[in-house]
């Protein structure tokens, strides 16, 4: 059986040209240990996670400052910027959202958002004013817009790119042009997207946007990266309180670049991530970004295209606004959802996510960083339907597989 499935990732990986060796993509099951198929954090390619084990840098000094502009030089390629400041945050993805709200906005500032960054407003004393719409549908343009016109004052807007619980994307250029039309900063979250869709820093008009180390960049958590505006500069610049935070205070992270030579950051930062962290960069810049998520596109109808074959639907019913890294499937009624998740983890060594507790009746198939490839979907699709199988759900075997593979062959 192993054999048969290799052979055919083969072929399929000479027709789609995607990185990934089938030797390394498989080896998780062959070592038999968990193969993450989650929304973050996603497999590590080998070489990678061998690049921590080299001897650990000082975080400062000659030899580190080269190593951490390196990073930070792929960084803005990946963020598409010239003019924008990067800065690499050691913390979760939520540290740099919190690094965003508490450096920009000052207590009692209105900020229209979504779930975003209005967690962060009791902490910082903003006032939240929240755009909403169903959770398996976008925000979209009209929506802010409709906000924006009824609230006056609003100062910045603070939105996400890539809702993983939902598997859905909003469309983040369009909501970014509403923001730039009531001329207000532009916060978004691309926690998730980064690495793995386009995130345009410098042609959207942001102002701060924020990702994490564990998804798109496709290393281990803790790191976060970020870019910053001019614009946003001259707002924190121009506060008439201090910021209310000290670790997360951005103003420290602009003013330790530009004024310590020999100590890039402002803390003891993360050298062994961030070490990993370049050489996951290059390789993404090497595969060229357009092909990246062209990469994450296809694996995204594969895996939708699959589960239809067996009868599955989609959560988010227009796929316009379908998740490149993360599908959201429809769990059917009358069959036992708990022998089927652990059957994949207990029996297949393969983890999908669940849905979030807040929302029921469907689960989630992670398709980020290198597990948007054919070495991880055809062998996770293979499982899922033998999963199924002995949770008594009727499908033809092998249907998922043949759908996929037409996708993946474009």
């Amino acid at each position: 059986m192993a054999v048969r499935i290799i052979r055919s990732l083969m072929g399929v990986e000479a027709m789609t040209g995607v990185r990934d060796k089938v030797a390394g993509a498989m080896n998780g099951w062959f070592r038999n240990e968990k193969v993450l198929m989650i929304p973050g954090p996603t497999e590590v390619d080998p070489d990678v996670l061998s690049a921590m084990s080299a001897p650990v840098y000082a975080h400062y000094m000659d030899q580190w400052v080269e190593v951490y502009w390196e990073t930070i030089k792929l960084l803005k390629q990946v963020f598409a910027t010239e003019r924008g400041d990067v800065f690499l945050i050691t913390g979760s993805g939520t540290a740099g959202l919190e690094a965003s709200a508490m450096s920009l906005l000052e207590p009692g500032d209105k900020v229209v958002t979504d779930d975003s960054y209005s967690v962060f407003a009791e902490a910082g004393g903003f006032h939240p004013v929240m755009v909403t719409s169903p959770v398996d549908e976008p925000i979209l343009a009209d929506d802010l817009r409709k906000v924006l016109r009824k609230e006056p004052g609003v100062k910045a807007v603070g939105l996400l790119h890539n809702r993983t619980w939902t598997g859905l994307a909003n469309p983040l250029k369009e909501l970014s042009e509403v923001a730039a039309e009531f001329d207000v900063s532009f916060m978004a979250d691309a926690v998730s997207s980064l690495g793995s869709m386009p995130v345009n820093f410098d042609e959207w008009k942001l102002d701060l946007c924020s990702s994490a180390s564990q998804k798109g960049p496709a290393i281990p958590p803790g790191l976060a990266p970020l870019a910053m505006s001019a614009r946003a500069w001259k707002i924190m610049e121009g506060r008439k309180q201090p910021v209310r935070a000290f670790y997360l205070n951005l103003k420290r992270y602009k003013n330790a670049a530009a004024t310590l030579p020999y100590h890039p950051t402002p803390n003891t930062c993360a050298t062994v991530l961030i070490n990993a962290l370049r050489l996951s960069l290059k390789k993404l810049v090497a595969e060229g970004l357009e092909n990246v998520y062209r990469r994450h596109a296809l694996a995204a109808k594969a895996v939708r295209e699959g589960m239809k074959a067996i009868g599955f639907k989609m959560f988010v019913k227009d796929e316009t606004y379908a998740s490149p890294t993360v599908t959201a499937i429809k769990w059917p009624e009358g069959y036992d959802y708990a022998k089927f998740w652990n059957t994949l983890y207990n029996k297949y060594n393969l983890m999908i996510g669940h849905s979030p507790p807040q929302f029921t009746g469907y689960f989630r198939i992670a398709h980020m960083g290198n597990t948007a490839s054919s070495q991880y979907i055809l062998p996770t699709l293979s499982y899922v339907e033998k999963a199924l199988i002995e949770t008594g759900y009727k499908l033809s075997p092998g249907a998922s597989l043949e759908a996929a593979q037409k996708v993946l062959a474009q």
